[in-house]
């Protein structure tokens, strides 16, 4: 699932449309207990959609419980302890009598099991044609891409949204600032002009993957403040890391880049290709 720009605005006016219904039926909501659960719900959502699904686990629980906590005054974390107990509670009681199986059951068990097995092959089959579908298309992206060259943005700010530049393009010195989303930049597929071109990108949450080519000499500055880092296998995670890398042959080199990134909460990675 990858949750766009329209889905977060979308999840973003829902709320207020219930916060002003609430209060037009006398319902008492202050809208200032409605931004803490809020903000670890759309944390959730997002790194849900990136594929993080411990972190988007524990926002989206920690999230709910704020609701019913600040909101509806109910303690749902002492719900959710009592509904466990309940249940083994319940598996305990009924247990013994599940064992008390029909004669058709093993029949039925492996109708059903081969059932399973040919639906699988039937999903295997189609995600292998669909495979080899978006390989080709991705293959004719890349041609149609080789062909077109472009300049970098010299400034570019956005909310929401992923920032990719993976194809031809003119390097010039740029800042780029983005709120939540991801952003990838591919140095190899750049033209790099003669001196020294810096380029800042600066972001609140997402990730950020940058790739340098091996002849490029380059100096990164990164800091993150909760995520890891990782520039050319130098690794650091946790709170407030920071790391500086300068390439040998930088301060002679006729074409360097000098790169400096920060980000809030995620994982920044400068690596080679």
């Amino acid at each position: 699932m990858q949750l766009s720009r329209k889905g977060f605005l979308g999840i973003l006016i829902i709320g207020i449309g219930v916060i002003a219904l609430l209060n037009t039926l006398n319902v008492n909501i202050h809208i200032g207990s409605f931004i803490g659960p809020l903000i670890f719900l759309f944390l959730g959502l997002y790194f849900h959609s990136k594929g993080h699904k411990v972190l988007s686990v524990i926002f989206v629980v920690i999230g709910i419980i704020a609701l019913f906590e600040n909101v509806f005054r109910i303690n749902i974390a002492g719900i959710m302890i009592a509904s466990v107990f309940i249940y083994f509670g319940y598996r305990l009681l009924v247990g013994p009598q599940k064992e008390q199986q029909s004669p058709y059951h093993s029949e039925e068990t492996d109708f059903e099991r081969d059932l399973e097995i040919e639906i699988d092959e039937q999903i295997e089959t189609i995600k292998e044609k669909t495979r080899v579908q978006r390989e080709e298309s991705n293959h004719d992206r890349e041609e149609s891409d080789k062909k077109k060259t472009f300049t970098s943005p010299t400034f570019r700010s956005t909310l929401i949204g992923d920032l990719h530049l993976l194809s031809r393009f003119e390097l010039q010195d740029m800042t780029i600032r983005n709120g939540i989303g991801d952003i990838k930049v591919d140095l190899s597929k750049a033209i790099i002009p003669e001196g020294e071109t810096v380029v800042v990108v600066q972001g609140w949450i997402g990730d950020i993957d940058i790739y340098i080519p091996d002849d490029l000499d380059v100096t990164v500055q990164a800091m993150v403040s909760i995520g890891e880092l990782d520039v050319f296998e130098n690794n650091q995670s946790g709170f407030n890391r920071n790391l500086s890398v300068t390439t040998k042959g930088y301060k002679q080199a006729q074409r360097r880049v000098k790169i400096i990134l920060s980000l809030f909460i995620g994982d920044i990675d400068v690596r080679y290709v």
